[in-house]
């Protein structure tokens, strides 16, 4: 490996991390996940069917919050990928 890799590598992973991460991954995941799975005919309230349904249901729509660390403090890091 050239000392140029060595030394640009890291930050590219940095930056690629950066990018990644500030996606909205988890709301899209649970958007796609209700519209494949949670769109359908379920029948009757008091059917078990439904009960299972509506479990389903609550699990895949509740994505955890963000929290408050700025994500772009990882480009500063000197041990991340390193």
């Amino acid at each position: 490996m050239t000392v140029c890799v060595l030394l640009v590598s890291p930050q590219v992973c940095r930056e690629q991390f950066v990018a990644l991460h500030s996606q909205p991954i988890l709301q899209d995941l649970s958007k796609f996940m209700l519209q494949k799975y949670c769109s359908g005919p379920v029948g009757e309230r008091k059917n078990k069917k439904f009960l299972e349904y509506w479990k389903m249901m609550q699990l895949l729509a509740k994505v955890p919050e963000t929290g408050d660390f700025d994500l772009h403090r990882v480009k500063e890091s000197t041990y991340f990928f390193s």
